[in-house]
């Protein structure tokens, strides 16, 4: 519950940054007031993945920070939900399938993990068409089929700007998470987890980085503390190279050993909403209005840009047996310690410093 966010306007933007729509966000004392900003977090869960056409936010107000915060709280209520019943689905879809057919055809052991994702992707086009109010911002726009120029146009626009700071920052997180993401996995065999258990485990990330996100909101109130960000990232760093200097073994197969390893994800997930928030709040607040979504989206896209790559490079050295998985924690913690001092001491130090605009 948050009950400080009267008076507010959650505003819809095109791609070139321009409201097109808006609705008011009332709030009473001690309401459910998650309730009514949760379908703008759903929108958002939903576009943000892909570069987004839409970008929604809480973007007035006097605690524009506790807003973005609730609604990265349900996003991430939403990606555990998907987690936690991944597990059980698949072994429920791995039991009861052989031998069925269906329209004649032979159902294979993810028929209901399939089922399921396209339950949600119809639950989200659903979604978007709730979306009321949008017009077009320049019909007469040509067509651009290279789309490195919108991206180098945008580069262009804010580099040497704190903005341009916080999206390598912000980049930097996602390259180290998907490393995290890549290496929990080689948990599962030495571990005996089943699917079920380590759908939990994968939900540990989840569960922590929303708590995060809401408390940054809370302690950031109507300003933005760029100390979060030295914080956040240099305490995710830390827990992230202890994992790296621990083996799988380490953590044996019982429940013990396995609540220890979801409780250090859960408390590295903690810092890195701690982390995300002011850099989120930056970029919001500090691109230009006029292409504002453009350089979201341009953000956006170097975090994939980044997950591509140390992603990619984990798999080669993994395969070619230069580093064991788990080694590869100390690469995900250096990143982010690296990111946190270059924001504490380096060029990206106007992060500190930035306030939100008068």
């Amino acid at each position: 519950e948050v009950s400080a966010l009267r008076g507010q306007w959650l505003e819809a933007r095109t791609l070139d940054g321009a409201v097109r729509a808006e609705q008011a966000i009332t709030v009473s004392p001690g309401a459910a007031s998650h309730l009514a900003i949760q379908p703008a977090g759903r929108v958002q869960a939903l576009v943000g993945g892909v570069g987004g056409t839409v970008s929604v936010r809480v973007l007035d107000g006097d605690d524009v920070n506790t807003a973005n915060g609730v609604m990265s709280l349900t996003t991430n209520v939403a990606i555990i939900a998907g987690l936690a019943i991944a597990g059980p689905l698949r072994e429920w879809s791995m039991a009861w399938t052989p031998g069925r057919t269906l329209a004649g055809l032979s159902l294979g052991p993810y028929t209901l993990v399939g089922g399921a994702i396209l339950l949600f992707a119809a639950f989200g086009l659903g979604t978007s068409l709730l979306m009321r109010g949008l017009v077009p911002i320049n019909p007469d726009l040509r067509w651009d089929w290279n789309p490195l120029g919108t991206y180098l146009r945008s580069i262009r626009m804010v580099r040497r700007t704190v903005v341009w700071d916080a999206i390598v920052v912000w980049s930097t997180f996602w390259g180290a998470a998907a490393l995290v993401l890549a290496i929990i996995p080689e948990y599962q065999d030495p571990m005996m987890l089943t699917p079920t258990w380590f759908s939990i485990l994968l939900a540990a990330f989840g569960v922590g980085i929303g708590p995060g996100s809401v408390t940054a909101g809370l302690v950031s109130g109507p300003r933005i503390r760029g100390g979060l960000v030295v914080v956040g990232g240099l305490g995710c760093g830390a827990i992230f190279m202890l994992l790296g200097m621990l083996t799988p073994q380490d953590f044996g197969t019982g429940a013990i050993g396995y609540w220890m390893l979801w409780g250090l994800l859960f408390i590295a997930a903690f810092f890195a909403g701690l982390f995300l928030i002011p850099l989120t709040t930056i970029q919001m607040l500090w691109s230009p209005s006029t292409g504002r979504a453009r350089v979201l989206c341009t953000a956006n896209a170097m975090c994939f840009l980044m997950m591509t790559l140390t992603g990619g490079a984990f798999a080669v050295l993994r395969d070619a047996r230069l580093i064991e998985p788990y080694h590869a924690f100390l690469g995900a913690g250096s990143l982010l310690v690296g990111a946190a001092m270059w924001a504490w001491i380096g060029r990206g130090r106007s992060i500190l410093v930035c306030d939100t605009p008068s």
